[in-house]
């Protein structure tokens, strides 16, 4: 009888042995299994920092590039502007002998008309034909075009020029020369149409 209490105690001995070392290794593998997943969880938090820096800085620079675009932009703008606000051109100045002759024009019958600038366009594309007034004036018959030159040579020398270049010399005809103005008159219209707005135009700057 003594003999079973004694093999029953080291049983129990034996047994609680086996489950103490049972439970310390349990409780050191969970130790080191959360060590790992803290761990696996810092250098997730550590990546996600480092990538919303990252945003924060690729924005930051998206920002100063779209900034300094937007001044480089207003910048531009604000040279035309600058250049609009100097002393007006001659072509700003309304002449008074092509509203003299525009009026001429109407009572002649050729109304009614529509005023159309040509400049920067030039006669022929010449850089002697620089001229700081050409208007076109249109109406149902054609078209007159009244330019204004520096000076009478330079009004010469435009239409020199122009008669040179090829194929150009039959269509003299058509441009009259009085000092400073030149008229080009539409190829298409008829002599007598032709003939009254010279005389027209003859009248308006010979006054």
């Amino acid at each position: 009888m003594r003999r079973l209490s004694i093999l029953a105690a080291l049983l129990a001995v034996l047994s609680f042995s086996g489950c103490k070392a049972s439970l310390f290794g349990d409780s050191e593998d969970v130790k080191a299994k959360q060590a790992a997943l803290e761990a696996e969880a810092k250098k997730v938090e550590a990546e996600k920092a480092a990538k919303e820096a990252a945003a924060a800085e690729e924005a930051k620079r998206a920002e100063a590039e779209k900034l300094a675009a937007a001044e480089a932009g207003a910048d531009q703008k604000a040279e035309p502007a600058a250049e609009e606000t100097q002393a007006p051109s001659d072509q700003a100045v309304e002449d008074p002998l092509l509203v003299n002759f525009e009026q001429r024009l109407e009572k002649a019958g050729f109304g009614p008309l529509a005023r159309e600038t040509l400049l920067p366009d030039l006669l022929g594309g010449l850089d002697e034909c620089n001229a700081p007034l050409r208007t076109k004036i249109s109406f149902e018959k054609g078209y007159a075009t009244m330019g204004r030159y520096p000076d009478a040579a330079a009004a010469k020398k435009c239409l020199d020029a122009y008669v040179k270049m090829p194929g150009a010399d039959k269509y003299k005809h058509l441009y009259t020369l009085h000092g400073v103005y030149m008229l080009e008159l539409h190829p298409r219209m008829e002599a007598k149409d032709m003939s009254a707005i010279r005389a027209q135009f003859e009248a308006t700057v010979a006054n």
